[in-house]
């Protein structure tokens, strides 16, 4: 393959990851325009601040006891920004260097490189994305693809989006443009100074803005792009936020030097909460927000969140935390009225319309402005990860689904489930029950009972397959919790396993690392073919129906079983792959990729790591080492990509994959120790080995769990192999 066709491959493969290459990047303006984008649609969080008037206000309820529901780690760090959730519920979340797609479970969709991006993106009705990257408006559709690019000499702020569709954006160039959803400019007008921060839309369709640094003026430009009016001079306006716009046309806008300042449709002021009053202005990063009965909420710099009435005078103080530095996130406001604010001290508050304490969340990082999706969860942003709350359920149960392994005939397997009470009051237990065509081969050794406050209880769950194949079952539980009937997914593998699909999936081809092939080898061996890489081919493995995936220094490669070419792919470089029953290969280059049998990429995580096991639920393992992340986990990922659990607590090794017990258990050796860790990811037990390097693991069919030693790490020698029971 020439060197051309090798890099037409890598952008078909990549087509959401990398930008579409038919686009003139360093063309001016418009440089193409396909489609015509829709305003704003009915989306939960469509753009900073939900709505053209930034008031904040969301259209459902947030939790009244929140938990988190899942994280997912930024690739590179996170911005002063809103995550944006479209109708679907996906996510938009920006970092310095990419915009991040993750679908509703956690799990990554997509990923379009950026430069000096803008902090947040906006969605048209249509859910055409807009984001400002590399001095451009770029707008992309739901799947990465570029489909117009808009040449500013700036920097520009987070889009907003007019009723009629148009795109407002400031830049640092000190214009204002205004640009038609299909890609061309509607006007633009030039202002004094660079701008900074996001325009609001007035009731009349005006846009207002603000924009300076210590000569700020307030502007309002009609929606032609002709001055309505200016105001400078004025004592206290430095470092304006971008402004919230109440249901009257009143512009109210925090300023740096803690003062919150109204003023009419006009231009005339109406009213300001100086210092000297107490001040409640936040500075530029922390615009104010407006709830449904057109009270103000304006987060001051010491950390209060400040509830201000139509008439500038003072509702209510919120101050349950105090915190140094300028508060960089703006409230979010459920349709209960609840305010959702974020402070300096890792704090996320939940504060009730009457302005007494409600809940509060420490986050592992400053967190930025929150936003709600359409089921009332709470998205938030720090430097380093996207944290997703909901509801704390009244009954929690540790997993959603239970793997039991590969279990002869005749042999039973057992796991274990909890069930926790998170109410001050006892949850009663009705009943355990198992459904579906395979539920006779599972059994609970657990009788139904009553769950004292806070308190948990064990559930035995025995899977006794009686003939060959994948069993699954349902166990329903129901209770007097709100949630009830609650379930949890059974499986199991009777007499076969991933390996028995394939004829070597993985490393050491099955869970147990055993290296023992069911077929026989040949007396007198010749070459049957030889296949040319282009470079060094490092490890491969086999397929069910034959075919040989291997992994090379740039490349993963597919080929048929007479030797010739099937595909090639760029996301399976560097260590062993595996793959799974339906066909499906799991590599780690780069993160953890999932490719169809057909070549095409599934999905992609952020997570690194070596060597791969593929559990008989269809879970994925590995560990990562230091040079990854420090310190180092062991991982499980479910067939979608979505995390299951990350185990924290392990030593670096490079190169060890992970073996899997018949019961579910993992073993890991990391560093000099060797790991048992459960199916929920908690670790067991470890066994030191006297400082040396430990490879991976084996399991004998006793259970005995077998591991070597390299020469130790501080000299030659020690070489030991250690049988553990």
């Amino acid at each position: 393959m020439s060197r051309a066709n090798i890099k037409t491959s890598f952008v078909l493969l990549t087509i959401c990851v990398l930008f579409n290459s038919s686009i003139d990047l360093t063309a001016q303006n418009v440089t193409y325009a396909d489609g015509n984008s829709a305003p704003v649609g009915e989306t939960p969080w469509p753009m900073f601040q939900q709505n053209p008037q930034l008031t904040g206000q969301s259209l459902f309820v947030g939790p009244e006891s929140p938990r988190v529901k899942w994280k997912f780690v930024m690739l590179g760090a996170g911005l002063y920004a809103t995550p944006i959730i479209d109708s679907d519920g996906n996510i938009y979340v920006v970092s310095d260097f990419s915009l991040s797609v993750i679908n509703s479970d956690g799990a990554p969709k997509w990923r379009l490189p950026v430069i000096d991006p803008s902090p947040s993106v906006a969605l048209g009705r249509d859910e055409t994305i807009y984001l400002g990257s590399d001095n451009h408006l770029i707008a992309a559709n739901s799947s990465g693809q570029i489909i117009w690019r808009y040449s500013t000499n700036g920097d520009i702020t987070s889009p907003i989006i007019g009723p009629d569709g148009t795109i407002y954006v400031g830049s640092e160039d000190e214009n204002i443009y205004a640009i038609n959803p299909d890609g061309t400019l509607k006007w633009q007008y030039k202002t004094h100074h660079e701008i900074d921060t996001s325009p609001a839309i007035g009731t009349d369709g005006s846009i207002i803005l603000g924009v300076g640094f210590t000569d700020d003026r307030l502007y309002s430009i009609s929606s032609n792009g002709e001055l309505n009016w200016v105001l400078d001079n004025l004592p206290g306006l430095a470092d304006i936020s971008s402004p919230a716009i109440g249901t009257d046309g009143t512009i109210y806008v925090n300023t740096f030097f803690n003062i919150l300042f109204a003023f009419s449709p006009n231009g005339d002021k109406k009213w300001e909460i100086s210092r000297a009053e107490g001040g409640v202005g936040g500075g530029e990063l922390s615009s104010p927000a407006i709830g449904n009965d057109g009270t103000i909420y304006s987060i001051s710099n010491d950390g209060t969140l400040n509830a201000v009435n139509p008439n500038g005078t003072i509702k209510w103080r919120f101050s349950r935390t105090k915190t140094s530095g300028q508060i960089i996130s703006s409230p979010a406001i459920d349709a209960d009225g609840t305010i959702y604010f974020t402070s300096r001290d890792r704090q996320l508050f939940g504060v009730k319309s009457d302005g007494t304490f409600k809940w509060s969340f420490s986050g592992a990082s400053s967190m930025h402005s929150p936003a709600l999706d359409a089921e009332g969860n709470i998205y938030v942003q720090t430097t380093e990860r996207l944290y997703v709350l909901e509801e704390n359920r009244a009954l929690e149960i540790s997993v959603s689904s239970i793997g039991f392994g590969s279990v002869g005939i005749g042999d039973t397997a057992e796991q274990n489930l909890i069930l926790r009470n998170n109410l001050n009051s006892s949850l009663a237990i009705h009943s355990l029950a198992l459904v579906g065509a395979y539920a006779g081969e599972f059994a609970i050794n657990t009788q139904a009972n009553t769950i004292a406050p806070y308190d948990s209880m064990s559930i035995d769950i025995a899977f006794s397959p009686s003939s060959v194949g994948r069993k699954e079952a349902l166990l329903i539980v129901n209770s007097n919790a709100s949630s009830s009937p609650d379930t949890v997914r059974l499986a199991g593998l009777a007499g076969t396993s991933v390996a028995d699909s394939a004829r070597w999936p993985m490393f050491q081809r099955d869970l147990k690392n055993s290296g023992l092939a069911p077929f026989e080898g040949i007396e007198s061996p010749q070459i049957k073919w030889r296949f040319e890489a282009e470079d060094v081919l490092n490890a491969a493995v086999i397929g069910s129906n034959g075919s040989v995936y291997a992994a090379s220094d740039t490349k993963l490669y597919a080929i048929n079983p007479d030797g010739t070419l099937k595909w090639t792919s760029p996301y399976g470089t560097g260590n062993y792959p595996a793959v799974d029953f339906d066909g499906a290969v799991y590599t780690l280059s780069g993160g953890l990729s999932s490719i169809n049998s057909d070549g095409t990429l599934k999905w992609r995580t952020e997570a690194l790591g070596t060597q791969i096991a593929i559990g008989s639920d269809r879970t994925i393992y590995f560990a990562s080492n230091s040079r990854f992340e420090n310190p180092p986990k062991l991982y499980a990922f479910n067939p979608n990509g979505s995390l299951k659990w990350a185990s924290r607590g392990i030593e670096n090794t490079v190169g060890v994959a992970p073996a899997v017990a018949s019961d579910g258990t993992l073993y890991y050796a990391g560093g000099d120790s060797l790991y048992a860790v459960s199916v929920d990811g908690r670790v067991k037990w470890s066994f030191g080995a006297d400082s040396a390097e430990l490879t991976s693991p084996s399991i004998g069919s006793d259970g005995s769990v077998y591991v070597g030693t390299g020469p130790s790490v501080f000299g030659t020698g020690g070489e030991m192999l250690y049988s553990v029971n």
